[in-house]
């Protein structure tokens, strides 16, 4: 228990401590109201109507008062005054005709001025900086002291003020930082932001996607400069992990399969897939298996692109598996039938050509388009190539009741 003595220094220790706030802000509330009155002086000596037109005053300009180097001596800075001085106003920094070079040296600044623009342009998310034009925000808005603190780049310094949000440098007026595009990271993520928005799900999904696809989300310089506007060249550098077939593309460079090496890397390649460990084993598989623009330098004949390839192996032509026609149905009349059949038991096949590949043997026959293979002695994938030339039908996708041409 404390004794009489201590209970009554504690009490007075409190009351010096409260009479020391009270003088503390009566001296800060008459600071104030000489700093109000002064500037208030000024402010009729300098003619300005209006709080605002302290905005255009310069340190010099009150400099020739008595009042205004008062001010000046109680306070870092012009603006620090009137925000004291008047705290019922909103005094911007960046408005002032002079502002400290250590004013724009705290980002917290420069993020205050960016969102004091972004609702000066009535923007609702980080987003609509996209379709700003900088130049007439440069000027309209004074920007130079933030932007050059970022090389005068737009999309650096919100990257840099902003981390946390995924940014495409790209999309701010088609211009981006120079060197941005020799960097492969910044062409994998432009490619990630394109697939996203196309419908890539998997790195399979790229093989279905033409240049035009991603030309149409503005189509970087560095196509053209790096990879001479091929698609499968830039996705192989950017995913690099990822083994990228070039006959899985809807569209080849022209002369590819003249090259002795991509017919090698093919054939090898067609044969794992299918299990094939002895060469002999090539006489089961038919011809339409093949590529079509693979066997067509060598007569649309897959035993002759494997003689032309082995050539130090004894094939027996005899032995091949024969299938097709020499005299094959054009391709609208097949497709018409083709349509037709479809549109009875799998409609969803007229819409999609992928779902071909889902169909059933047991539909193939039902919708009579097994007769329709018979007749003119094709298998499905022969007569889906035939009939839609223009898409890139992968044969291994089929079910094997499908491949043959006597269901």
């Amino acid at each position: 228990m404390q004794s009489p003595l201590a209970t009554r220094v504690r009490y007075f220790s409190s009351l010096r401590i409260l009479d020391a706030k009270k003088s503390e802000q009566v001296d800060l509330g008459e600071r104030k109201a000489v700093a109000r009155a002064k500037l208030d002086s000024l402010a009729s000596a300098l003619s300005l109507q209006t709080r605002d037109d302290w905005y255009k005053i310069k340190r010099g300009d009150i400099k020739k008062f008595d009042d205004g180097r008062q001010i000046l001596a109680s306070y870092p800075s012009l603006p620090s005054a009137l925000k004291d001085a008047y705290p019922e106003h909103e005094f911007l920094p960046w408005k002032f005709a002079q502002v400290s070079r250590s004013f724009w040296s705290d980002t917290s600044n420069q993020i205050l001025f960016l969102e004091w623009i972004q609702k000066q342009e009535g923007m609702k998310s980080l987003e609509d900086w996209y379709s700003i034009k900088i130049g007439q925000l440069e000027t309209k808005y004074s920007m130079r002291p933030v932007l050059e603190r970022y090389s005068r780049s737009l999309s650096r310094a919100l990257s840099s003020l902003y981390p946390d949000h995924s940014w495409e440098e790209w999309r701010f007026n088609r211009k981006t930082p120079r060197g941005f595009w020799n960097d492969v990271k910044n062409q994998r993520r432009f490619l990630q932001s394109v697939g996203k928005k196309i419908g890539v799900v998997s790195m399979e999904d790229w093989y279905r996607v033409e240049l035009k696809s991603v030309a149409a989300q503005s189509l970087p310089s560095f196509f053209g400069a790096q990879y001479s506007w091929s698609l499968p060249a830039a996705l192989k550098a950017a995913f690099p992990e990822h083994e990228f077939l070039d006959w899985k593309f809807e569209k080849l460079p022209v002369n590819y399969w003249d090259s002795s090496q991509n017919q090698q890397r093919y054939i090898q390649w067609l044969g794992k897939e299918l299990g094939i460990q002895r060469l002999e084993q090539w006489y089961s598989v038919p011809s339409y298996v093949a590529l079509e623009s693979f066997t067509e330098p060598f007569g649309r004949s897959l035993p002759r692109a494997l003689m032309s390839l082995y050539p130090h192996h004894s094939w027996d032509d005899s032995k091949f598996i024969r299938t097709g026609s020499s005299a094959r149905p054009h391709s609208s009349s097949l497709r018409l039938r083709l349509l037709q059949c479809a549109n009875h038991s799998f409609p969803e096949a007229t819409q999609e050509l992928s779902c071909w590949y889902s169909v059933e043997a047991s539909q193939v026959a039902s919708s009579g388009l097994g007769l329709v293979l018979r007749n003119n002695n094709l298998s499905l994938v022969e007569a889906l190539r035939i009939a839609f030339p223009d898409h890139y039908w992968d044969p291994l996708r089929f079910r094997q009741k499908q491949l043959n041409p006597t269901t």
